[in-house]
């Protein structure tokens, strides 16, 4: 009956699309795994995509790259031949149909894997089949079917075992940081740093720096620790060129025209080399979904430790299905993230776009909660708001140039109150204020 429950035709067009187009490769090999395929020859091709995509820095494959790879694995010949992948780079359907039969692919693994916990009941009512092969059979098909939903309640005392162990690890250290540090003393004081399972939402208007903010973060915490940058507005070729902005105090601007003066070449290349070893992942796709972020979240995690997300924006991600208006698209992208905080124990920073109310009638006030752009779930979700604003750029009397104030409006663990940046507008960074600075 399991020979029923595969799709052939699903399965090669989603493959197809994979070889042909760059963003459906990373969409499949973020969202499949080799047992999703019922033919062993289509696994075996979407094992070297995987491999192709894991190393390609972005670029675009080509199907002769697929057949070199299988060929130095020695699976091109158990998979059919290099006529085998050919067919399946013919079949490919429609980047719009991808969802569609990757969804089917996915289905039909998890009807095998009910069917084949059903034939395991069977057997048990015969007393020669091992008991104990039969439960590690049921068991390893059951957390496979169910991998998403690993954990559930947890008794009291193994929970202040934690509360425990983890208060006598911060009792040791030299400073009272409880989370990741943004690289900003004076904004770690007032949050402790940024908090495993916790969603942070910053939120401004336009050409406020929230971009600037996340990268100043997002760089401090790749020194250790890697770190997903979801970049839905700008390409990861222009947040590189503003991190080595940042980096090397010169205008980005002119690092792109590479209209630069021989030291500058000598600082630009020195720079490189540092953000060359950070651990920062950028994902520049478009409309991403909290469910294809936190698939690509969780197979980082199996390599190594994920310090920080980001997300910017939050606005510009997608959701499955049609909504019934743009507030509860919003709803559930906000209810989204922050299950990624929480079920992948890492700390999450989403950019959010304010309403206009904060510049009505040319007033250029300071943001409040209220401005919270197409959806009141944002607030309730996150568990720290943070706004950005510059009194200087809106004409405050007595505004000190290059002072920001990032304002906490929202801390369900801590206080709420301003806290004082520096902007460093030509570098497009941020650092601690000081007096006169």
């Amino acid at each position: 009956m399991s020979e029923f429950l595969r799709d052939l035709d699903a399965e090669e067009a989603a493959l197809g699309a994979a070889i042909a187009h760059y963003d459906v490769l990373s969409e499949v090999c973020e969202r499949a795994e080799p047992d999703w395929f019922g033919f062993n020859e289509n696994a075996l091709i979407f094992r070297a995509l995987t491999y192709l995509y894991e190393n390609s820095s972005g670029q675009d494959i080509e199907m002769k790259m697929v057949v070199d790879r299988m060929r130095a694995t020695q699976t091109l010949s158990p998979a059919g031949g290099a006529e085998k992948v050919a067919h399946v780079a013919n079949s490919a359907c429609r980047p719009s149909q991808v969802d569609y039969n990757i969804g089917r692919v996915e289905d039909l693994r998890r009807r095998r894997l009910i069917l084949k916990m059903g034939s395991d009941m069977e057997r048990a009512s015969d007393e020669s089949v091992d008991l104990g092969e039969l439960m590690t059979s049921a068991e390893e098909a059951f957390y496979t079917l169910s991998s998403d939903d690993v954990g559930g309640a947890r008794d009291v005392a193994s929970l202040l075992s934690d509360v425990m162990t983890e208060a006598e690890v911060n009792a040791k250290r030299e400073e009272p940081l409880l989370g990741v540090s943004s690289g900003l003393s004076s904004l770690d004081d007032m949050t402790c740093g940024f908090q495993r399972g916790d969603l942070t939402v910053l939120a401004a208007r336009p050409s406020m720096g929230k971009t600037s903010l996340a990268l100043k973060v997002a760089r401090t915490v790749a020194n250790d620790q890697a770190v997903v940058f979801f970049s839905l507005e700008m390409s990861a070729r222009a947040l590189i060129t503003r991190i080595l902005s940042m980096q090397t105090h010169i205008d980005g601007r002119r690092i792109r025209r590479g209209r630069l003066s021989e030291s500058e070449w000598t600082v630009i290349t020195d720079g490189t080399k540092v953000l060359s070893d950070a651990k920062l992942h950028i994902d520049d796709r478009s409309g991403i979904s909290p469910t294809a972020a936190r698939l690509k979240i969780q197979k980082l995690q199996k390599r190594e430790p994920v310090g920080l997300v980001v997300v910017d924006y939050l606005q510009l991600m997608t959701v499955a299905g049609k909504q019934d208006s743009r507030v509860n698209e919003v709803t559930k992208v906000s209810q989204g993230l922050k299950a990624i905080a929480k079920d992948c124990d890492v700390p999450v920073v989403a950019l959010s776009q304010l309403s206009r109310a904060p510049d009505h009638g040319g007033t250029h006030r300071r943001p409040i909660l209220a401005d919270l752009r197409d959806s009141g779930s944002i607030e309730q979700d996150a568990d720290i708001v943070m706004f950005l604003f510059h009194p200087w750029k809106v004409k405050e009397q007595d505004a000190e140039r290059g002072k920001c104030e990032c304002i906490i409006a929202k801390q369900r663990n801590g206080p709420t109150g301003t806290v004082p940046l520096f902007w460093d507008e030509p570098y497009a960074r941020f650092d601690n204020w000081t007096e006169g600075h």
